[in-house]
């Protein structure tokens, strides 16, 4: 009798552990199934945020392309200004140069006479009273 306890306590032993096994594995299923189950909800919201990002950038992207070539026109625009302010900067000072050399010319030549007349003057009166000394 002892060899028939023998094979059946081997035996218990041996079915409690491919039990314990046996639910060690369903739970390991259940945990998975748990986690892929988490998974497929995370990959249903990734898809949302990325349906709602494409709805939402695209027209962002396109307002700030639109943006980008007003501010090139405005840019454009202001260089035409600058180019005008230039030229005009440039006629003021040439016209300001035709102008100084117009008055300092004259100026120069009617300084230049008014010394000569006065120094012909001075000298006219010197010569007479030059003559009146020697009588």
């Amino acid at each position: 009798m002892e060899s028939m306890v023998d094979v059946v306590a081997m035996s218990t032993a041996s079915l409690v552990l491919r039990y314990a096994a046996a639910f060690f594995f369903v739970l390991v299923a259940v945990a998975a199934a748990y986690a892929l189950v988490r998974a497929g909800k995370a990959m249903g919201r990734v898809e949302q945020v990325v349906t709602d990002v494409d709805k939402e950038a695209l027209p962002l992207i396109t307002k700030a392309g639109q943006t980008l070539d007003e501010v090139n026109t405005s840019l454009a625009n202001v260089g035409e200004i600058t180019k005008d302010v230039s030229q005009m900067t440039e006629k003021v000072d040439r016209m300001t140069s035709a102008v100084e050399s117009a008055v300092t010319t004259p100026a120069r030549k009617a300084a230049a006479f008014s010394a000569g007349v006065t120094e012909a003057v001075g000298t006219f009166f010197r010569r007479g009273d030059e003559g009146d000394q020697t009588r």
